[in-house]
Formats: structure tokens, sequence, C-alpha cells
């Protein structure tokens, strides 16, 4: 049930996050309908977490996953208090650019990745959770800052 997961931490970078020590106030308005959804979802696992989290002395992150979703999520998992979304897609990332510049969440890579995708998302990831090979894992190192 308990198992370890090795990732890559990014020092921080280009963009100042309330998680990285910055002072940063977050707006974030949102009238779509699935948010809601979102927030109790968010809201439903936290409590999990917490009832059998009390007793361990690591923290736990929630990230929320939005594969397969439009920008709407990112903007909605933020609103609901979730600060790291996760992707496993390079050219779902790079199109979802705009949403993540907007409202800043933690960025975590999770999916499969080429080596000639690398440039393509180094920029808006904070944290690589699959790096697989080593020439995948010397390309991260050369284009994104504090890898």
């Amino acid at each position: 049930m308990y198992g370890v997961r090795w990732a890559v931490v990014l020092a921080p970078s280009r963009r100042c996050r309330a998680s990285r020590g910055c002072v940063l106030e977050r707006v974030v308005t949102v009238t779509d309908p699935r948010v809601a959804e979102v927030a109790t979802r968010v809201r439903d696992v936290r409590r999990q977490i917490d009832s059998v989290a009390r007793d361990r002395d690591h923290e736990v992150r929630l990230v929320a996953v939005t594969k397969g979703f439009d920008g709407w999520a990112i903007k909605a998992a933020v609103a609901a208090g979730c600060h790291a979304v996760g992707e496993n897609y390079a050219q779902e990332l790079v199109s979802k650019r705009p949403e993540i510049e907007r409202v800043e969440p933690e960025v975590h890579f999770i999916g499969h990745l080429q080596t000639n995708k690398v440039r393509l998302i180094a920029e808006l990831v904070d944290v690589w959770a699959s790096l697989d090979r080593t020439s995948v894992i010397d390309e991260v190192a050369k284009r994104a800052s504090g890898a």
C-alpha cells in the first residue's frame, strides 16, 4: 500500500509560488459549474488522507491529474485548493500553457517522456516523476534550470 516513488524536484524556477516561500496572493474566479464537483472531490480526498496520515511523520501532497481535461480543470483544481497538477502527455501539457501561466500551479510530469519532447515542456514542469532512461535525464538536466 505504501511505496517510494522517485521524482526530480527542481529548485525555484522562473515562477514565484506561495509553496516556495514567496508571498503570492492568488485570486481565481471560476464560473464553470464543474468547479464545485472538483472542489467536492478534493475535499473528500483530503479527508481520506487526513484520516490515515495522522500518525505518519511525512507530508502527503495531493496532485490533481488533469490528463484528458481542458485547461478549466487546472483552474478548478487551484480554486479548490490543490496547487499541484499532474500531466502525462507532453502535447497536452503544452496546450494548457496559458492556464498554467495564469494560475501557476506546481506542475508534475507523470508520464512516459520521449527525449525530443523535453524541450517542449521543460520550462513548465516543476517535478519530473517518471524519468526512465539516462538520455531523458540528460536532456532534462540540459533544458530545465535547477535540474
